[in-house]
């Protein structure tokens, strides 16, 4: 992947390119068959080039998150008695519950 990067870092930021590559996998991945052109009205691949919009920029560090996504090491459910954030409280209980502040 660094050589295809290299080849269209002038013009999209890493952040950028991490979506669009995901896109095209989502999109690829989407298809029953290969069609004569990938980008055919109503595919998925047509809907995600027509929306996406540039200008991320890529962050080089990520402390900004701390507290919203949860530690891989606490596992799924994490520890309430502990105060040890899992899945369940950073998704259910803060972020969907938003609502409740």
């Amino acid at each position: 992947m660094p050589a295809v990067f290299d080849s269209v870092k002038d013009h999209v930021s890493l952040a950028d390119f991490f979506v669009i590559a995901g896109e095209a996998a989502a999109a690829r991945a989407h298809l029953t068959e290969t069609p004569a052109d990938m980008f055919a009205e109503d595919t998925l691949a047509q809907k995600f080039r027509d929306g996406f919009k540039f200008g991320r920029t890529t962050q080089k560090t990520c402390e900004w998150t701390y507290g919203r996504m949860p530690n891989p090491e606490h596992g799924c459910q994490g520890d309430d008695a502990k105060s040890v954030d899992g899945l369940k409280q950073i998704f259910v209980e803060n972020i969907y519950n938003k609502s409740s502040d």
